[in-house]
C-alpha cells in the first residue's frame, strides 16, 4: 500500500494539471469573411472641399453606368481588383483590421497612363452577405489640394 500511494499521488498530479494548449488562433474577423467575393457599385456619391467646403457633388460615378461592369473583387489572400466599365482594371492588395479596408495600388500602367502608388483607406460603414457600403474620408488625388470624400454602394454578385 505503501508504494502504491506515490504512485497515484503522481498520477493525479499529472492529470489534474492544466495542458498547455498553444497559441490560441486568432478570432475571425467577421467583415473579412464577408469582403471576400466580387462587388458591384450600385451608387457613389463623391463630394470636393476646397478650403473645408463642398465645392461639388458628383452622384453618378463621373457618367459611369452602374451596370455591372463596374466592380471591385476581394480574395481571401488580400489580393483585390477595381474592374472599370471600360475595361479598366487595376490591381491591388489589400488587409482589414475590424472595419478597416487599407488598399495597397502599386504604380501601374492602364490603358497606356502610369497610375501612380497610392494607399486608401475605407471603412466599412455596412456589410452583410449581399451589401456593402464603403466610405473613403481624406482621399486626395496625388497632386491634387483639394479633399474628395467617397461613399460608395455595392451588391455581392
Amino acid at each position: 500500500m505503501k508504494k502504491i500511494l506515490p504512485v497515484l499521488l503522481l498520477i493525479t498530479i499529472l492529470f489534474s494539471c492544466k495542458k498547455n494548449q498553444g497559441p490560441q488562433p486568432a478570432t475571425t474577423n467577421p467583415n473579412a469573411t464577408l469582403l471576400v467575393g466580387k462587388w458591384v457599385y450600385t451608387q457613389d456619391t463623391v463630394k470636393v472641399y476646397e478650403n473645408g467646403v463642398v465645392t461639388g457633388i458628383f452622384t453618378d460615378g463621373g457618367g459611369v453606368k452602374f451596370d455591372g461592369t463596374f466592380f471591385e473583387q476581394f480574395d481571401k489572400n488580400g489580393g483585390g481588383l477595381t474592374q472599370g466599365p471600360t475595361d479598366f482594371a487595376s490591381k491591388y492588395t489589400y488587409t482589414i483590421d475590424g472595419n478597416i479596408i487599407t488598399a495597397i495600388h502599386q504604380k501601374q500602367v492602364i490603358q497606356g497612363y502610369t497610375t501612380a502608388a497610392v494607399t486608401k483607406t475605407y471603412t466599412i460603414k455596412f456589410i452583410s452577405s449581399s451589401k456593402m457600403v464603403l466610405y473613403n474620408e481624406n482621399f486626395t488625388p496625388p497632386g491634387a489640394t483639394d479633399k474628395i470624400t467617397e461613399i460608395s454602394y455595392f451588391i455581392k454578385e
